[in-house]
């Protein structure tokens, strides 16, 4: 998949939290965190969150890998929490 366009097909759901039906928290962060860590349960990767900038958090996700694994309803999912694909760092990131 790519995971780019993938993030662009949803982007008019971006922060639209409210219309996801099984919410794993309440807290929309929090549920995007467990998503990530259900699609990528092997990551080695100790952290969730690799740098931050002013606003923004970048996370410690290999999106090549994610890309393989992820479906079209868990990026929506990621979309509806906040979470948007960093083309300039090819990265999944997320607003503070």
């Amino acid at each position: 998949m790519n995971i780019y366009k993938a993030f662009e097909r949803h982007n008019e759901e971006f922060l639209k939290f409210e219309d996801i039906p099984n919410k794993r928290s309440k807290y929309r962060d929090v549920h995007a965190f467990l998503l990530i860590e259900k699609i990528l349960p092997d990551d080695d990767e100790p952290k969730i969150v690799s740098s931050s900038g002013s606003s923004e958090i970048w996370l410690s996700v290999d999106v090549h890998e994610l890309s393989k694994l992820v479906s079209e309803e868990d990026v929506l999912e990621l979309v509806r929490c906040g979470i948007r694909y960093d083309s300039n760092k090819h990265s999944l990131s997320m607003f503070t």
